[in-house]
């Protein structure tokens, strides 16, 4: 969780730093950060576009839980390594996030102009406070009593690890951008 909080200082910093565009920030972030509501505030953070970025990035990212878990059961299965044969599709519907089904539902009815440009800004401030409220979220989860606990051998190994995927992640963002010219 302190790893979460601290990508809301670290990733925006290092950004303008990079002078990374928003939509490379928003996507890095979006892979980068583990917590979903982390990762809306953090996206945020750097701008208004990077956060619906950094949202829908990781809102795909989740999408795919679910099949690929269920893909993985498949394989281990055939492969003689499961133990149990649940029911697939069962499994499937509790792995996704459900979010997800009212992220393309907006997004679909706003592409096909079902909302006026009134709806539209309503909408668009009733994100501003959600955020906020996401933003709060973060907040009431960090526990430093809780931490303290854990002693800074913990907390070293956790930020080494956040270290090392935040890193990975830039340079495979990086690396799609280079190759396919995407995010200018």
């Amino acid at each position: 969780m302190i790893m979460g909080a601290m990508s809301l200082g670290i990733f925006p910093l290092v950004g303008h730093w990079l002078h990374l565009s928003n939509n490379f920030f928003g996507t890095w972030v979006g892979f980068g950060v583990d917590n979903t509501a982390e990762a809306a505030a953090t996206g945020a953070l750097y701008s208004s576009a990077a956060g619906k970025i950094a949202v829908l990035t990781k809102s795909v990212r989740n999408a795919f839980i679910g099949p690929v878990a269920l893909g993985w059961s498949i394989y281990f299965q055939k492969k003689g390594m499961a133990t149990s044969k649940g029911n697939k599709l069962i499994f499937l519907v509790q792995k996704f996030p459900l979010f997800v089904v009212g992220l393309v539902i907006i997004s679909a009815l706003a592409t096909m102009h079902a909302f006026n440009p009134a709806q539209i800004a309503g909408m668009t401030n009733l994100s501003r406070w959600m955020f906020w409220l996401t933003f709060a979220g973060v907040g009431f989860e960090l526990n430093f009593r809780t931490m303290s606990k854990q002693g800074m051998k913990a907390l070293a190994v956790g930020g080494l690890g956040e270290l090392c995927s935040a890193v990975s992640v830039f340079f495979l963002v990086y690396s799609t951008h280079a190759l396919f010219g995407w995010w200018q």
